[in-house]
Order: C-alpha cells, then sequence, then structure tokens
C-alpha cells in the first residue's frame, strides 16, 4: 500500500510539472528586433531567459575576382577566390528587443589563382574564427565592436604555409578602424608573401 501512495504521489507531482515543461517555445519574427539578425542565416528566434536568442546557419559558396580596392592583387594581376564558407551564428536580444551580443562561428576552404598568370601556381587557403559584437548601447549598431579570434585566414602553397592570421582583431563598428590587434601579419606582410608563392 505505501508502494501504491508514493507512486500515485510521484505521478501527481509529473502532471503538475508536464504542462509547462511541454509548453512549445514561444516564437518571435525577426523582424521586430533591432538590428534584427542576419537574413542569410535564416534565423529561427525564440523567447528566452527575459529577452530573445535566435539562431541560424549561413552557406555560402563564391567566385570573387576584385580589383575595385586595388589590395587583393599582384603587380596588378586579381586574385580570383573561388571557396565556400559555413558559419554558425547566435544572435542575443534584450526584454525590448535590442541587440545585446552577435556570436558566429565559420569555417571556409578556398582555391585561389592568379587571373592572366598562367604559369601562376594555384594556392589553397582555409579559416577556422569566431567573431563576437557586443553593443554597447544595444540596438545602436554603430555602437558595436566586432571582434575576431582563431585562424582567420591561412594560405599554402606547393611548398607549404605561405602566409596565416591568427589571434585576435577588433574592428569598430563597421571594420573602418581596428581597434586591436594580436598576431598575425600585417597587410602588407601578408600580401608580399602571398605573391612571392605566386612568383611575382
Amino acid at each position: 500500500m505505501r508502494r501504491l501512495f508514493v507512486t500515485l504521489a510521484v505521478a501527481g507531482l509529473v502532471l503538475a510539472v508536464a504542462p509547462g515543461a511541454l509548453a512549445a517555445p514561444v516564437t518571435v519574427d525577426p523582424a521586430t528586433l533591432l538590428p534584427p539578425p542576419p537574413g542569410s542565416f535564416d534565423p529561427r528566434c525564440v523567447a528566452q531567459g527575459g529577452g530573445t536568442i535566435c539562431t541560424g546557419t549561413e552557406f555560402a559558396t563564391f567566385v570573387d575576382l576584385d580589383l575595385s580596392d586595388g589590395g587583393f592583387a599582384c603587380d596588378g594581376h586579381a586574385i580570383i577566390d573561388d571557396g565556400q564558407q559555413i558559419r554558425d551564428g547566435r544572435f542575443a536580444y534584450d526584454a525590448q528587443g535590442r541587440a545585446t551580443d552577435w556570436f558566429t562561428r565559420g569555417t571556409f576552404r578556398e582555391v585561389w589563382t592568379l587571373d592572366g598568370v598562367a604559369s601562376a601556381p594555384h594556392l589553397t587557403t582555409h579559416g577556422q574564427w569566431s567573431v563576437k559584437n557586443d553593443f554597447r548601447i544595444p540596438g545602436d549598431i554603430t555602437s558595436r565592436t566586432r571582434a575576431y579570434r582563431g585562424e582567420q585566414l591561412a594560405v599554402y602553397g606547393p611548398n607549404g604555409l605561405v602566409a596565416h592570421n591568427p589571434g585576435i582583431v577588433v574592428w569598430d563598428w563597421d571594420e573602418s578602424n581596428i581597434m586591436k590587434l594580436h598576431g598575425g601579419q600585417t597587410g602588407d606582410e601578408f600580401m608580399d608573401a602571398v605573391c612571392a608563392a605566386f612568383g611575382l
């Protein structure tokens, strides 16, 4: 009889807890958030912990040949960048729907060739990195800093590692100014090594 009473008591406790435990998460429309999470992640947003958490994954393949800034080239020959990238994102908002921090983690692989130079070898690249966006003023994208960590880019040629950029780089909100740099090579050092690997 005692065992029966204990069993019934436990069953009653389960029934009392189950409705809340089984409640479906409350979804949030990403368009109502400030700023909305990037649409390329196909974000799914739910109310959580007194705010909103959005998660999603971005898949991208690309072929890039861009001489608009004159920087990604060797002796006037554009570097053709053929690659693919995957990024997982987590975007956090406060109770008012204002962004507080965004975090993404990504990996990519690429093949680089030199436009117009048939004799140049192919270079391969990879990266595995994260970027954290901290919003000093919730919801104000111009108040954020963007901190990149990890192996942001490693380039390999026929003889092995050519150049790489590990470490930490902290940018301002639109990545127009570097606020902190630790580890890796400068832009000029990096490109000098890449162009030498192409034979230029």
